[in-house]
């Protein structure tokens, strides 16, 4: 699982994870240290109480979210592969906008079929941006619900 996954899925454990999680004046706690937190969490919790104690943690807490996630669900991948399959051709993504501040910019990419505009994503680097352009023109496309 990536960390946007796990940052995502730990604040709604309802069991105060987030509010343990110290950061400086001006920082918030993003995705990012959420999910490094929890991973630190988890690796202490191995050394302390060992691998079949951590499994279990592991699958009490996230069980059901690890068994949800699809690593499928790359969208580039999913888009590249049908418009090659259907048009013989790949998509480009460019850069449209980056806005925000350095320390937490957000970028817009936008996903061309020949040189029309297919989607258009927002995410707080490029991959995301461009995974999210790459799903909305999937569903612009009728290929995803």
């Amino acid at each position: 699982m990536k960390n946007q996954h796990i940052g995502a899925i730990v604040p709604s454990l309802g069991i105060g994870f987030t509010e343990m999680i110290r950061v400086g004046r001006n920082q918030q706690k993003t995705t990012r240290i959420i999910a490094g937190s929890f991973e630190a969490f988890i690796g202490a919790h191995y050394l302390e109480r060992g691998l079949e104690s951590t499994r279990r943690m592991i699958m009490r807490l996230i069980g059901d979210d690890i068994a949800a996630f699809s690593p499928g669900d790359n969208y580039k991948k999913i888009l590249q592969e049908e418009l090659q399959a259907t048009l013989g051709t790949l998509p480009v993504y460019v850069l449209h906008e980056k806005k925000g501040p350095d320390h937490r910019p957000e970028f817009v990419y936008r996903v061309l079929i020949g040189r029309r505009v297919a989607g258009e994503g927002k995410g707080r680097n490029k991959a995301e941006a461009t995974q999210n352009a790459a799903l909305d023109a999937l569903r612009a496309r009728g290929s995803l619900s």
